[in-house]
């Protein structure tokens, strides 16, 4: 049987082994409103009201479900992928053409963004979006 080591540090001496991490940069593709709140007045209201807790629970699982329709298809065709992402960003960041066309304008992730957003290639992206074109 090895021998144990004695030069291991004692478990108070090690690390922590969460460390905090650098804050993402964001950027939103509809009119956003962030209103700072720490936890703890939030929870206590989430306690006190819970309409207003029932409607944030609806809200995040809206948005969850909408997410894994488009982000969690990994499996499916880049083609399909790519569809469902354009429909998404239609519905929460398009805007009507002004011109005659009156076509929805999505302004804002370039292929390079949908690509890593998809987890694809950035040339699979532009042959799907050829395709849809």
């Amino acid at each position: 049987m090895p021998a144990l080591s004695t030069d291991a540090p004692e478990l108070s001496e090690l690390p922590p082994v969460e460390t905090p991490t650098p804050p993402v940069p964001t950027r939103c593709l509809s009119q956003t409103v962030v209103i700072p709140w720490r936890a703890r007045y939030m929870n206590q209201l989430l306690r006190r009201q819970p309409t207003v807790q029932l409607a944030l629970l609806r809200s995040l699982e809206d948005r969850s479900r909408s997410d894994e329709l488009v982000y969690g298809m990994t499996t499916r065709p880049p083609l399909e992928r790519v569809s469902r992402l354009f429909t998404h960003l239609a519905d929460i960041a398009g805007v009507p053409d002004p011109s005659i066309s009156r076509h929805t304008v999505i302004t804002g992730p370039s292929q390079k963004d949908m690509a890593a957003a998809l987890q694809l290639s950035t040339s699979t992206v532009e042959n799907a979006i050829r395709t849809l074109r």
